[in-house]
C-alpha cells in the first residue's frame, strides 16, 4: 500500500476532499521502525501524529516497575490506526510508551506543520479535529469494555 492509500483509508482523513488529502501527504513523513523499537515515550512532550502504515504497534504503561521491567500492555493499533492523539489535542505528555510489535511502517505528522495546515484550511482541521476526538472516545469505549471484562 502507497501513503496515500493508507491516508485515504485512515479514521484520520475522513471527510477530506482527495485533494485535501493529497495536502496533508505533503508534510507527512515515511518512517520505519524495527520490531522492539519505541515510537512513542511515555512522559514525552511532543505533539506529533502517526498513522500506522504496516505492522502491529502495542500500547504500554509502566507499572512502577512491579513484577516486570516493562510495560503492561493496554491496546494494540493496526491498520491506519492512530497513535498520538491525546497528546496532539491536550498539549500535556504523552500518557504510554507506543512500541513497534513488529517491523513497521509509520506516516509521521508533524504537529506544528499540521496545525499550520489545519489554519490555511478550515475544513481540513474541523475534520481532524472531529476525527481525532472519534479515535479517543473509541479508545476509550474499548478501554471500558476491556476493564469491565477483566472485573467481572
Amino acid at each position: 500500500m502507497t501513503a496515500i492509500d493508507i491516508l485515504t483509508k485512515s479514521p484520520l482523513t475522513k471527510g477530506l476532499t482527495q485533494t485535501e488529502i493529497e495536502q496533508l501527504l505533503t508534510i507527512c513523513e515515511d518512517l520505519t521502525y524495527k520490531s522492539g523499537e519505541c515510537i512513542i515515550k511515555e512522559d514525552a512532550t511532543n505533539r506529533d501524529l502517526y498513522i500506522i502504515y504496516d505492522g502491529l504497534l502495542t500500547i504500554e504503561v509502566d507499572t512502577g516497575g512491579k513484577k516486570s521491567s516493562q510495560g503492561v500492555k493496554i491496546g494494540t493499533i493496526r491498520g491506519a490506526g492512530i497513535v498520538g492523539e491525546l497528546s496532539f489535542i491536550d498539549g500535556r505528555r504523552r500518557s504510554a510508551d507506543v512500541v513497534a510489535k513488529n517491523d513497521v511502517q509509520l506516516l509521521h505528522i508533524p504537529y506544528d506543520t499540521l496545525t499550520a495546515l489545519m489554519e490555511q484550511n478550515n475544513h481540513i482541521g474541523y475534520c481532524i479535529m472531529q476525527n481525532t476526538a472519534k479515535q479517543i472516545c473509541e479508545h476509550v469505549r474499548c478501554a471500558n469494555y476491556e476493564l469491565r471484562n477483566y472485573l467481572t
